[in-house]
């Protein structure tokens, strides 16, 4: 038997932030982040590469990519997260929080990930899963992922992005992350480990993949969007220009 799993969520920011707010980070974290493969490989690599010319040729406009470490820190504890408790779906983790929680605990600015998208796409297995980027992004583009991520003002573009997939020991199990966020135009990234993601060789269809032997989908339904082109649902609450924390 195979499981299948499409999670995605976008929330928009739409506060307006004096210049002290800019440079506002919360004290300390309040969960677990660090594993074994923080870094990005290959792999994860390639991925990046398609996800950024999937939104160039699907988002209008798209915008310019760039690694933070933080957030490929967050990516990389949920997918590991993912894969040990089963690749049992949605958002939230082991320890009960949001991928906004989990950006902040791994080192993104608490205020900026609240202005973020989370794309998730794992499987479970009875046998040999071989999953790599082309079907991760097949089907992790699904409408309502959180890779969708627009931000209608271009001095806080959703430009930062972590990736990552896990694996158990016997290949039964699969998750693929990526988290997309805002962040001042003229800053770089938290922790940034590389300035672009490298160039793709494909721009994948959006369409869900069909692996063999086809899996059974169960999806969140499918969310209106935003003016700002953003599915509406949301984990975390929407900020206002009252309520910028």
């Amino acid at each position: 038997m195979k499981r299948l799993l499409f999670a995605g969520a976008a929330i928009a920011m739409l506060a307006v932030l004096s210049v002290a707010m800019l440079h506002s980070h919360a004290s300390a974290s309040s969960g677990p982040c660090g594993t074994s493969h923080d870094g990005v490989d290959s792999e994860e690599a390639q991925f990046l590469g398609m996800l950024q010319a999937w939104r160039d040729s699907h988002l209008s406009p798209s915008t310019h990519l760039e690694q933070s470490g933080a957030l490929n820190a967050a990516a990389a504890w949920f997918a590991e997260d993912l894969v040990t408790h089963g690749a049992i779906g949605g958002h939230g983790d082991s320890k009960g929080r949001s991928w906004v929680q989990r950006a902040a605990d791994c080192g993104y600015d608490p205020f900026f990930s609240q202005g973020s998208g989370e794309g998730v796409y794992a499987l479970s297995s009875s046998i040999v899963l071989n999953v790599g980027p082309t079907q991760a992004i097949a089907g992790i583009t699904y409408p309502g992922s959180g890779v969708y991520i627009q931000t209608p003002d271009a001095s806080w573009p959703a430009k930062c992005v972590g990736v990552a997939v896990y694996r158990n020991a016997a290949r039964t199990s699969v998750a693929w992350v990526a988290v997309i966020a805002q962040f001042p135009k003229d800053q770089a990234c938290p922790a940034s480990t590389a300035s672009s993601p490298p160039p793709a060789t494909m721009s994948p269809s959006p369409s869900s993949p069909s692996p063999s032997p086809s899996p059974t989908p169960t999806r969140t339904p499918t969310p209106a969007t935003s003016p700002g082109g953003l599915p509406r649902r949301a984990v975390a609450p929407l900020l206002s220009r009252d309520d910028p924390h």
